[in-house]
């Protein structure tokens, strides 16, 4: 008996693997580019008069692009959003913030809920050799995300979201 438990304490602790050694799966990016809507482009959507240009209330509202092969829509970023310069630190903690979510992603432990609808003001859009290996749409307000890595699409994984605010919001205010 006393070896059947020895064995199966070691098999249990053999088989284990630490939080820690899990994937960090941002990391195969080089580059964090950072985008916030412009003032003058969320305005838009007060004016009768304008027509907005449909890309942009995707941008703004939808989950789009559905695959990250197809993101054209990038082009359209630099026109209704301000790209934000990152420095390495920064980077490399926007990097932490998303690894630090973890995948798989278990959408029983949830503890964000909101009723609003999102509004993607903020953008990150990670890449390798200068080729888009992820991009993550952001509501800073709600507290609700809409992330594409590779072929997979999330929708609201957790996040510190507080940290994160607190980066970004201080990188948009230089």
């Amino acid at each position: 008996m006393k070896n059947t438990i020895l064995l199966l304490s070691l098999f249990l602790i053999i088989s284990c693997q630490s939080v820690d050694n899990r994937p960090s799966i941002f990391s195969k990016s080089d580059e964090v580019n950072f985008y916030r809507v412009k003032e003058e482009s969320e305005n838009l959507l007060g004016k009768d008069s304008i027509e907005v240009p449909k890309v942009f209330t995707e941008l703004l509202f939808d989950t789009e692009p559905k695959e990250l092969t197809d993101f054209k829509e990038i082009q359209y970023l630099e026109k209704y959003y301000q790209k934000i310069p990152l420095n390495t630190a920064s980077t490399e903690k926007i990097t932490e913030i998303f690894n630090d979510a973890g995948f798989p992603i278990n959408k029983a432990s949830f503890g964000v809920s909101s009723i609003c609808a999102p509004v993607y003001r903020d953008i990150l859009v990670f890449k390798k050799e200068g080729k888009v290996t992820a991009y993550a749409k952001i509501c800073l307000s709600c507290y609700k995300n809409y992330v594409v890595l590779e072929n997979n699409k999330f929708e609201n994984f957790q996040i510190n979201y507080e940290d994160l605010h607190k980066l970004l919001d201080s990188l948009a205010s230089r």
